[in-house]
């Protein structure tokens, strides 16, 4: 293809070429510059493909499908893929080297306005790209091919006065992403990662410049994110915030990406330690916020709630692991990517973690102003 771009980039302590198109990479493009481009490792390299579906055959890609159960599910001689909405992703290991290939469907490319007005985003599917990019390549190859480190559900913030990483956990709608902006807004906190955190086992943070989702109630909360949004809002634009979130059920559900550029004191680093993580959870037996050690019972309990929370939130990416571990069994094949290998990679580093940093769990009752637990926070670590 006469527009085809490669370059370079490191997420999570791992390096990667990304081969696209011109068309797709302007997409990417804002996305990629908040990585570094330059690394030392020329050998161990993760390769990205993303391509539009009818620019490329599989047998270009030298795909070999075995098998296909269920239909989504592509069993492949060297790994797996399935197919959803935004085309067909593939994950693989030839010539001894990570792949992963995503084939952008049609659906991607189309224009159609009333769908755009009636999007969350008020965006066009391929306005997605760098959302796709991060949440169903970059993420999931820190999942399956890294030893070290791997993904948990948080948001974190660099702390400039020590540049350390407070790392905040909890399942969907606890209020990360709010803790994070008010700590950032209000007492001079760096962002750092939104929704998925990458951690290491020797204690450090990398950072996840996926740009922040900034839901309509967290603006209520917080009005200086609205200065901040608005500023790259058009007039057609500010009207669907306005009146998007009185459709029945999905207004609710409104929202925009933040350029983490906007927000004041953004630092752009390759690494950080992690000083402390808190584990966000509602409580309503007790009527104040309470901030303790988090008790367990085992390391095996730590590692539940860490790795099932990831599990929910990654359920599309798991649900063909184990259609992965289905398929090879009965065609009586090794599992190239097994679920309990994950999970005890995974455990491994939450365990060697918790002897370097505070695991803390913060109790929240029914009815508390997050800005309060925020306010908490900041004063127990200064």
């Amino acid at each position: 293809m006469s527009d085809e771009v490669s370059f370079s980039i490191n997420f999570g302590g791992m390096k990667y070429t990304l081969y696209t198109t011109e068309t797709i990479f302007k997409y990417l493009e804002d996305y990629i510059s908040l990585y570094p481009k330059k690394y030392h490792n020329e050998n161990n390299k993760i390769h990205l493909t993303i391509l539009p579906s009818w620019l490329i055959s599989y047998d270009d890609l030298n795909l070999k499908i075995i098998s296909s159960n269920p239909k989504t599910h592509y069993e492949l001689e060297d790994g797996f893929g399935y197919h959803d909405w935004i085309g067909d992703v593939f994950f693989r290991v030839y010539d001894n080297k990570p792949h992963i290939e995503l084939l952008l469907s049609r659906n991607v490319y189309r224009r159609d306005y009333l769908k755009k007005l009636l999007d969350k985003e008020f965006q066009h599917p391929i306005e997605y790209l760098g959302q796709i990019l991060h949440e169903r390549l970059l993420v999931p190859s820190v999942i399956l091919f890294s030893r070290d480190p791997t993904v948990v559900h948080a948001s974190s913030v660099l702390n400039p006065d020590t540049g350390e990483v407070l790392v905040f956990s909890g399942t969907g709608g606890i209020g990360k992403t709010f803790l994070e902006m008010y700590l950032i807004l209000n007492h001079g906190f760096s962002f750092f990662a939104d929704d998925m955190s990458i951690i290491s086992k020797k204690g450090i943070a990398y950072p996840n410049y996926a740009f922040p989702k900034i839901y309509k109630y967290n603006v209520r909360q917080l009005s200086q994110l609205y200065c901040l949004l608005k500023s790259r809002y058009s007039i057609l634009n500010r009207l669907h915030w306005k009146f998007h979130s009185y459709i029945p059920y999905f207004g609710k559900y409104t929202r925009r990406k933040l350029d983490p550029r906007l927000l004041p004191n953004f630092t752009k680093v390759t690494h950080a330690k992690i000083s402390d993580i808190f584990v966000l959870f509602r409580d309503f037996s007790i009527n104040t916020v309470k901030i303790e050690d988090l008790q367990l019972n085992s390391d095996r309990e730590l590692c539940d709630i860490f790795f099932n929370v990831l599990v929910a939130e990654y359920r599309t990416l798991f649900s063909h692991l184990l259609y992965h571990s289905f398929n090879r069994r009965l065609l009586l094949d090794e599992v190239l990517f097994d679920i309990d290998s994950i999970r005890n990679k995974f455990c491994a580093i939450l365990r060697d973690l918790r002897s370097k940093s505070s695991i803390n769990l913060v109790r929240i009752p029914r009815h508390i102003d997050l800005r309060y637990v925020g306010r908490i926070i900041a004063s127990s670590i200064k």
